[in-house]
């Protein structure tokens, strides 16, 4: 059997779209993460550019790319799963109120299960960050202050 690579491209000079290439340089597929949420006082929505491949797992009985992504104008940033053969998005969005500089899958608890480490700024509490979170648990917003919390 012979074995072909793909391969995947986040934020390109031409794209903020995610790309998955065959190995004659075809497009597989293409995602594009537009969103809408909002806070107190702020409201967005849009186009948001993946600014990161986390890593793949299998689970579920499907191989899941974990990405994150950042409102093309704005902090908002989110996490998320897609199955790698479709590019469709299959989980929940964990939200964030600034950036993530990166991210790596590791089970740093030695629990069995692996975690998302990231680390980077937040703009509700002013300060950088380190955080874990399940792999499994991508839904609602990171801890902050009132006035960046999204609904």
């Amino acid at each position: 059997m012979m074995v072909k690579n793909e391969v995947l491209v986040a934020l390109s000079e031409n794209s903020n779209n995610l790309f998955l290439y065959n190995s004659i340089g075809e497009v597989i597929w293409e995602y594009n993460h537009t969103d809408s949420l909002g806070t107190n006082d702020e409201k967005f929505t849009g186009q948001f550019g993946i600014h990161g491949i986390i890593d793949t797992i299998h689970a579920n009985g499907k191989i899941e790319l974990l990405i994150y992504f950042q409102h093309y104008n704005y902090y908002p940033t989110g996490i998320a799963k897609l199955d790698l053969l479709t590019g469709e998005k299959i989980s929940d969005v964990l939200w964030h109120p600034g950036a993530i500089g990166g991210a790596v899958l590791v089970d740093w608890n030695k629990d069995g299960k692996k975690e998302i480490i990231a680390g980077g700024a937040s703009n509700g509490m002013h300060k950088a960050y380190l955080f874990s979170i399940d792999h499994d648990k991508l839904s609602g917003t990171f801890p902050t202050s009132e006035n960046y919390t999204f609904h």
